[in-house]
């Protein structure tokens, strides 16, 4: 099967109309987020004039920095798990709160202090909204909406600064620009709770809160200490914070070697090209807070210009820079190359600051518009072209760490800049002198940024990374030596039959020369869903075509396969990369990339709630196998065996009111029933043989399992290559029968392979080449 194209199958059957509703809301969120950056930055020096607060003007920018991107990559793996449109809901929850405090502040103190607590909820939207698009396409319907995310940040930076001005020289003042993104964000907030998805991933990561914490203290230090530096008498702490960084940093570092779910994975901090863009990325932002934050007190102070007007001069800037992204998408994707954007943009903005150190306050309007817009040209292109290498530089597992990674660079630039810029300025005897150090500077690290952007690698654009994780591919649930020595007695032919099980009569369907296992029937009736080789495989019916379906990164798969009650997706036991552990994945049923389901392993699935909500797997916890389920989207588990040895192949009945397993609690392996919470388990059959993996039939008349003979099997094994039997029960309980006499075992049989009519039973048979 291949991947389907258009919408993202998270949102299968809920139609174009829902996604579109989707992404207009996605776009307004984005738009009232950018519409608020580009009027708060008109709106800061009548903050700081109100409260005389230049002195702490720094600190406005380097907190709320400090804390949005620590808040960014914690509520970036919280998203993994509750879903994205929970967690973005949370943070602007968080954001009007924040806004609310901000239009109370009575003193600069209270005002930093606010915003900082306002910027844990309104950094994380901006690239939420980016994963958010995500979530509602397609791979490959995700970069083109991607780059039109550029359209609301466009428009807003057109309109922004203007509105910046005029509310702040109204009755309302620089308070009326908080209170009034008030409404907005609560329109935004509804258009998410009702266009997006419930839970946009499914995957259940640990949170490194070591490596979070560590992280806080290191980026933290590394503010204070340049803030202390330069001040009077406390250049000494200042060496001090900065040591402490410089240790967090290393041991930040070494937590991420050994983290399960680390915040920043090492094959992206070690990676010479993601580093390189990150760190020249982060570099750039202090030409960006040059720009943004100081030029506007210099128009205003300096050349006497009013805030509107101010609004009016910084427009083109705001406008091109937020364009900018759109043809630097296209660019790329049409020439296969970025560095050479790189060489462009990096020495545009450099110049252009070296020429703002020279303004002074008989500098023309146009002038002043003239340079900051060719800035704009320059750093518009950067955040785009760095979000894209970065995705390019790792393996298609890490992209979300990658461009996580990546904001929280930028945002550890906006935190440190302000720092150092404020350092500089204040060491001037005048305000003009000091901002205009502040543009010189500026254009001295843009200086250092474009050096070092030459030593970027010119990586292939679109071609997969390979993943240093991936450790010797596993097809099947045993450990490497059990596996090895499995696999050379495994040299079979594989037989795919059919048979019916009111006549008897046997269908051979193809035969394969390598092993393929556990036919798995889709609810149309019209194909068979196989593995063979820890891939999966899809044969029509009609046709006999055998075709492999697209898992993505899932080529370790065992033979636990179900397809969903809606026929939208497929669920698999996959060994994981990491650990070499089988774990629970879903994904389209048309193919694609699968999302995590269970944390733990191993984990072997086997049954599939009728109402499509829960899984049913035989999980392997301190050495015991017992029976679990868990929520389709991922969540805490929930035990319902706990007797000693093997309970495994749990099944739901039709009805979902009972599940189906094999246990070896009576001594050999027999078929038992409890309820689906796990009470009053029944032994439902009784015989002399080793019985395992009972298949309820759509009508719930009949359990099909196959048998092995009592002496031939230690009752916990069911190896192949055996003589076995496939046999039949009424589900009511009775007298079972024996419709197949076969040499298979473990792969014959292993998921429900019942025809949609409850008629037919599909199932593979072995035969030695030897």
């Amino acid at each position: 099967m291949t991947q389907a194209k258009g919408f993202s199958t998270g949102l299968v059957g809920e139609g174009r109309r829902k996604v579109a509703f989707g992404v207009v809301a996605i776009f307004f969120t984005q738009f009232v987020g950018f519409l608020f950056i580009n009027a708060r930055s008109i709106a800061q020096p009548q903050m700081i004039a109100e409260f005389d607060g230049m002195a702490l003007f720094a600190w406005l920018i380097a907190l709320p920095a400090l804390s949005g991107s620590i808040s960014t990559l914690l509520f970036g793996k919280l998203s993994d798990i509750y879903g994205r449109r929970a967690i973005l809901l949370l943070c602007i929850g968080l954001f009007l709160l924040g806004l609310g405090l901000t239009s109370l502040s009575t003193s600069m103190v209270f005002l930093v202090a606010a915003a900082t607590f306002m910027s844990i909820g309104h950094f994380p939207i901006i690239p939420f909204c980016i994963a958010a698009i995500g979530d509602l396409f397609d791979p490959s319907e995700r970069a083109k909406w991607t780059g039109l995310l550029s359209l609301p940040g466009g428009v807003a930076a057109l309109i922004g600064p203007v509105l910046g001005g005029v509310v702040s020289e109204s009755l309302l003042g620089w308070r009326g620009l908080f209170w009034g993104a008030i409404p907005l964000e609560v329109t935004a907030a509804i258009l998410l709770a009702i266009a997006l998805p419930k839970t946009a991933q499914h995957t259940k990561p640990r949170i490194d809160w070591l490596g979070a914490a560590v992280m806080a203290v290191a980026t933290t230090t590394l503010i204070l200490g340049f803030s202390r530096v330069g001040a009077p008498g406390q250049i000494g702490v200042g060496a001090i914070l900065l040591i402490i960084s410089i240790i967090a940093w290393i041991s930040f570092i070494q937590i991420e070697k050994r983290a399960q779910a680390p915040i920043l994975d090492p094959q992206v901090l070690f990676n010479r090209t993601f580093m390189t863009a990150a760190g020249t990325g982060m570099l750039s932002f202090f030409g960006m807070v040059g720009i943004i934050a100081y030029s506007p007190i210099f128009v205003q102070e300096v050349m006497r210009v009013s805030p509107t007007i101010s609004g009016s001069m910084l427009t083109p800037y705001t406008v091109l820079g937020a364009f900018m992204g759109i043809p630097a998408g296209f660019l790329i994707a049409n020439t296969k190359k970025y560095k050479w954007m790189y060489l462009i943009g990096y020495p545009v903005v450099t110049l252009a600051l070296f020429a703002m150190s020279r303004f002074s306050a008989s500098t023309p309007i146009w002038l002043y518009v003239l340079v900051t817009a060719v800035a704009g040209l320059g750093l518009g292109t950067i955040p785009t072209v760095n979000t894209l290498v970065a995705q390019f530089a790792v393996p298609r597992r890490l992209l979300g760490v990658a461009v996580g990674a990546i904001f929280f660079f930028q945002m550890v630039g906006i935190a440190v800049a302000p720092a150092i810029l404020s350092l500089v300025q204040s060491s001037a005897s005048d305000l003009e002198g000091g901002l205009k150090l502040v543009f010189l500077a500026g254009g001295v690290v843009m200086t250092v940024a474009s050096l070092l952007i030459t030593t970027i690698p010119e990586i292939p654009v679109g071609e997969e990374v390979p993943d240093k994780a991936v450790p010797s591919r596993l097809p099947f649930p045993m450990d490497i030596d059990t596996f090895r020595r499995w696999l050379a007695e495994r040299d079979t032919f594989s037989i795919l039959e059919t048979v019916d099980v009111q006549t008897g009569e046997r269908t051979i369907l193809r035969e394969f020369d390598t092993v393929v296992q556990a036919p798995n029937w889709t609810r149309d009736g019209r194909t068979l869903i196989c593995n063979s080789r820890g891939r999966l495989y899809a044969y029509e019916l009609a046709t006999g075509e055998f075709t492999e379906i697209d898992s993505g990164f899932a080529i370790d798969c065992t033979n636990d396969h179900l397809v969903s009650p809606d026929s939208t997706q497929l669920a698999i036991s996959h060994f994981t990369n990491e650990d070499v552990t089988a774990r629970i994945y879903m994904l389209p049923f048309a193919g694609g990339n699968p999302t995590l389901i269970t944390e733990k392993g191993p984990s072997y699935l086997h049954g599939w709630s009728p109402d499509g909500q829960r899984l049913a797997f035989c999980g392997e916890r301190d050495g015991q196998y017992d029976i679990y389920t868990v929520a389709v989207n991922g969540g805490p588990e929930t035990q319902l065996t706990d007797e000693p040895g093997l309970d495994d192949g749990p099944e739901y009945a039709p009805s979902g009111e009972q599940i189906w397993f094999n246990s070896v609690r009576s001594g050999l392996m027999q078929i038992w029933r409890m309820d689906a919470d796990g009470a009053n388990p029944t032994h439902m059959i009784r015989e002399e043989a080793n019985c395992w993996f009972p298949h309820v039939s759509p009508d719930g008349k009949w359990v099909a399992y196959i048998a092995y003979g009592k002496d031939d099997v230690t009752p916990g094994d069911h190896p192949p290559n055996r003589d076995i039997e496939i046999r039949l029960i009424p589900a009511a309980g009775g007298v079972s029968k024996t419709i197949v006499k076969l040499f298979g075992g473990q792969g014959t049989m292993n998921v429900n392979s019942w025809s949609p009519d409850s008629r037919t039973l599909a199932f593979v048979s072995y035969r030695l080449k030897s």
